[in-house]
């Protein structure tokens, strides 16, 4: 998890402002106003918040609020800064031109020497985590040159070496992209002295490389949104794909003869691309197929998404572009969905339903973003009106609902609808109507009860109760017990259950007085049962 060093009192006011700003803008990408006109090179957010982009004439701008202003902070004079990497909000590293290693601990506050002015110059950067960190490039050589640290930056290894081509002759070649898969795996992306273009590979946190993949043009970016899918980009449209952790490596479809220089993937499957032209373009389906999104003039040479739905890119004459919408001029809704628990009836259930489970079959946000569901449960002969807020991890909720008489039969509504946090759904089958059955506590439970035999003794009772219940015939039985906000405080799998009466202890010595609910659970439905605790 990272830490989190940025402002706090940015994160409270501002991100308020922005919440409403990007209800209102909406679109797809935004340019930033930016304090110099500079060619920046790389960006990197943390956060939704705080994020860093570096650039020539030693350009380092930091923003706490989003990127609706930045901060110019301080590095060595006269270099040119490539790359830029963060491992946590607090914890960075840039490299560059001279020979440049920068690393800071504090978000930027201060960015401390690790080396400059010697003749290599470090075009990509991976601070994979606090301690371990690496910087790939090309020396004065020609030759590929990399450096890498485990403790910090505290002190560093370096290792130039040469690509390989197939027929195993070395290459010089620059380094434009480096990745730390796990502590001692990493993938660099290259480009050969004669055009061609590389992908090398290491295991022991940069000590060796192999080369694993020759490319017909230079090769510029690199990234693995998991440790086993990576994806790389280079000039005249080249995509490679690799799914074994960058052992072996595929060409993807090429339609699209632009010069790529940078790639972000949130998840195996969605991620973007950027390049000449100010040319964005994104994939839904692990890079099959490219959606443009923006185009213009000028070079884009870096973009970072936090998440599905916010990124930066930046490029040439100080360009900082900015997206909450995945880069979708649009948002897109979310997928429909419907209602399956309970089912519409006009009957009286054969069995009381003191607990309502609500099911709903899963929606999905196209630009893969969280799903927020919204339950309304209406009863208008019980003056009931209720909102239920769910997270896209749950999509079944229990409620109980308890009139004040509980000898009525009473009809109920229900729908569901689902957001992403611009866009709402309402599920496909509409508003659902169901009967319930509420009874009296010293009534008969209904048919289905009796059936099933299903009570408790003492009721009311202390400490603990006795619960009973009987099976016609034999089959599976699961027992719950539910308190009146519908939370699940004791289960029990009782397993296949002879035929006959059974009995269970229920210890409520933990629980606070009040009602409770039994539901036996059998292959013929389900049945439920009102018990009262008291102190």
């Amino acid at each position: 998890m990272k830490d989190s060093r940025c402002n706090l009192a940015c994160a409270l006011i501002v991100s308020t402002m922005l919440v409403f700003a990007e209800i209102v803008m909406a679109q797809g990408w935004q340019p930033l106003a930016s304090p110099i006109t500079a060619e920046f090179r790389d960006v990197e957010f943390t956060n939704a918040l705080c994020g860093t982009v570096v650039g020539e004439n030693s350009t380092i701008l930091h923003t706490t609020d989003g990127g609706q202003t930045w901060t110019p902070q301080t590095g060595p004079a006269n270099e040119w800064f490539m790359t830029v990497s963060f491992a946590t909000d607090s914890i960075g590293l840039i490299g560059g031109t001279g020979g440049t290693i920068l690393f800071t601990e504090n978000a930027g506050a201060v960015w401390a020497t690790v080396q400059t002015g010697w003749f290599v110059t470090f075009h990509g950067a991976h601070q994979f985590s606090p301690t371990t960190g690496i910087v790939a490039g090309v020396n004065g050589l020609l030759a590929s040159q990399v450096a890498y640290t485990t403790n910090g930056w505290q002190d560093f290894n370096e290792i130039m070496f040469y690509l390989m081509d197939p027929g195993n002759v070395p290459n010089q070649g620059t380094l434009f992209d480096v990745q730390m898969l796990d502590s001692s795996t990493g993938i660099a992306a290259a480009n050969v002295l004669d055009s061609h273009g590389a992908i090398v590979r290491t295991t022991d946190r940069g000590g060796t490389w192999a080369t694993v993949y020759w490319a017909t043009g230079s090769l510029m970016g690199v990234d693995f949104p998991t440790p086993n899918i990576g994806y790389v980009v280079g000039i005249s449209g080249l995509r490679i794909k690799s799914t074994d952790g960058g052992i072996n490596w595929t060409p993807l479809p090429n339609p699209l003869r632009i010069n790529w220089w940078d790639v972000d993937f949130v998840n195996a499957d969605t991620g973007w691309i950027v390049g000449e032209n100010a040319s964005i373009y994104r994939t839904n389906d692990g890079g099959l197929t490219w959606e443009m999104q923006d185009s213009g003039t000028g070079y884009l040479y870096g973009v970072d998404f936090v998440n599905s739905a916010r990124g930066y890119a930046v490029g040439e004459n100080g360009m900082i572009l900015k997206t909450t919408t995945g880069g979708n001029p649009d948002n897109i809704p979310p997928t429909i969905f419907s209602r399956l628990f309970p089912a519409d009836s006009s009957v009286d259930p054969y069995e009381i339903l003191p607990i309502v489970r609500f099911v709903w079959s899963a929606s999905r946000d196209p630009e893969g973003g969280q799903i927020t569901y919204v339950l309304h449960v209406f009863a208008p002969t019980l003056d009931v009106d209720e909102y239920y807020i769910t997270t896209d991890t749950n999509r079944a909720v229990s409620l109980p609902l308890l009139p004040v008489h509980f000898d009525e039969l009473h009809y109920v509504h229900w729908t569901v609808q689902a957001t992403d946090g611009m866009d709402t759904m309402f599920a496909d089958n509409g508003i659902g109507v169901f009967f319930v059955n509420f009874l009296d506590a010293d009534e008969p439970s209904g048919l289905a009860a009796r059936e099933f035999g299903l009570v408790n003794f003492p009721n009311p009772f202390n400490s603990s109760t006795i619960i009973s219940y009987s099976l016609p015939q034999a089959g599976p039985v699961f027992l719950s017990v539910f308190d009146v906000a519908g939370r699940e405080v004791f289960t029990q799998n009782e397993g296949t259950v002879a035929a006959g009466t059974h009995r269970l202890t229920f210890d409520a010595s933990g629980f606070s007085s009040g009602v409770y609910f039994a539901r036996l659970e059998t292959a013929r439905g389900e049945v439920h049962h009102k018990m009262v605790l008291l102190r």
